[in-house]
């Protein structure tokens, strides 16, 4: 079911079905992002929120899922985006041999752990992620798989709806 739209980018066909199995089918835009193509960026909106999305890739050396999300800054080198450029949530899907699941941090997530430049953090340019179904980490990865679960659904098989919602549209929403 999640992987039926073969004419469009994997990560936005996997997000255009879970909005449909919560009765949300996108009204509003994808916008493709000039930058980190290779990792399917673009961004949606919906309603009064922004998603920013990314399909991360297996690595063959080190266990998890690595992608990136960066942008040029006014020198045109390559910087983290800060808090108030950041999108309300940040989607990253995990395809992997008949594996599939999503990562949905919210902005506060994203600030907390240090992923976006805040007045305490200098924010980061890429992540690895590791799904539930990733074993054999060493134990920094394993603290970061543990913070990590609270935010990824496996969309292998059937997925709660209101895991969904709660993901995509904030806890206060299932």
């Amino acid at each position: 079911m999640w992987m039926e739209m073969k004419d469009v980018l994997a990560s936005k066909a996997l997000i255009m079905a879970a909005l449909k199995v919560v009765g949300l089918p996108h009204r509003d835009g994808f916008e493709m992002e000039d930058q980190n193509q290779e990792y399917e960026g673009f961004v949606l909106t919906l309603d009064d929120r922004t998603y920013r999305s990314r399909l991360a890739r297996k690595t063959p050396n080190k266990n998890g899922y690595f992608t990136v999300f960066w942008r040029k800054g006014e020198d045109d080198r390559n910087r983290p985006y800060t808090l108030d450029e950041c999108t309300d949530r940040l989607i990253i899907t995990v395809l992997d041999q008949g594996k599939i699941g999503q990562f949905v941090f919210s902005k506060e997530v994203m600030a907390s752990k240090g992923i976006v430049t805040t007045d305490s953090s200098k924010g980061k340019m890429a992540i690895r992620v590791y799904p539930d179904w990733v074993t054999g980490l060493n134990p920094t990865a394993k603290k970061t798989q543990a913070w990590q679960s609270e935010y990824f659904m496996d969309m292998s098989g059937e997925v709660d709806g209101n895991l969904i919602r709660s993901l995509y549209l904030g806890k206060e929403n299932t």
